[in-house]
């Protein structure tokens, strides 16, 4: 008897220190869990596996607690549960090396957003400044339209000026200037020159009548140049040398055909 009791008391320290030992094991896992939530809180780990987890290690500690209270558990079987324990710590520390993995994947696809993010920023202030400059564009393209707008407006005004004037009652050698070559531009010595040489093709129309087929001929076989119809024009013009580096305006014109019409089928007039 006293060797058996000397045994119990053996096997009773030993529970003792193997109750310790689960105490302090189950402390662990108590400590272990917290951190589990806390990781599954901010990794949003489902809930279910840690309660299925939390439930395992609660059906465990109720059986290492009916075994220490029956005390009849052998060594055995408490060496068991711990090897159970062992591998269940195992496999939560897997799990916190995965979670931690899956943490620093998050991390890295957060610092890939925040440098999308930036470039996103730079882009959007590169397409505010290029949104400035097409309104600046636009602006001024709007300016540009409105001067040919009212270059538009004054070409009309000018053409129905030249059409009025093609009329018959209304028809003067000074016409010629409101053509291309010299209306709103410098009058010049080149110009003088086109104006005061010749017509000497005419002469070999002397005797024909002037009909509309022959002007049109002239008009559509003769235009290769502005010289060609502008260039000769009969004399008398001399006086146009005093306005060599003048712009040829609508003032101006308007004064030849006001004030020099009265001489416009002499020859070598000068006014």
């Amino acid at each position: 008897l006293g060797t058996t009791e000397e045994t119990l008391n053996s096997t009773l320290d030993k529970l003792g220190t193997t109750e310790e030992t689960l105490n302090s094991t189950l402390d662990k896992l108590g400590t272990t869990e917290k951190a589990l939530n806390s990781t599954l809180d901010k990794l949003g780990t489902t809930e279910e596996t840690l309660n299925s987890t939390l439930d395992k290690l609660g059906t465990t500690e109720k059986a290492l607690n009916s075994t220490l209270d029956k005390l009849g558990t052998t060594e055995e079987t408490l060496n068991s549960t711990l090897d159970k324990l062992g591998t269940t710590e195992e496999t939560l520390n897997s799990t916190l090396d995965k979670l931690g993995t899956t943490e620093e994947t998050l991390n890295s696809t957060l610092d890939k957003l925040g440098t999308t993010e930036e470039t996103l920023n730079s882009t959007l202030a590169e397409l505010q400044k290029t949104e400035k400059v097409l309104e600046t564009e636009i602006a001024q393209h709007n300016g540009t339209a409105e001067e040919l707008e009212t270059c538009s407006d004054r070409l009309f005004d000018t053409r129905s000026q030249l059409k009025a004037a093609r009329k018959f009652e209304n028809i003067s050698r000074w016409d010629v200037l409101y053509t291309e070559p010299f209306y709103n531009r410098v009058f010049t010595d080149e110009l003088y020159v086109q104006l005061t040489s010749s017509w000497t093709m005419l002469r070999k129309l002397v005797g024909v009548n002037i009909t509309d087929g022959v002007v049109s001929h002239f008009q559509k076989y003769h235009v290769e140049s502005m010289c060609d119809v502008l260039g000769n024009l009969p004399s008398g013009w001399g006086m146009l040398r005093k306005f060599v580096g003048v712009g040829m305006t609508d003032g101006l014109v308007d004064h030849f055909i006001e004030a020099h019409a009265g001489s416009e089928c002499e020859n070598n007039t000068e006014s």
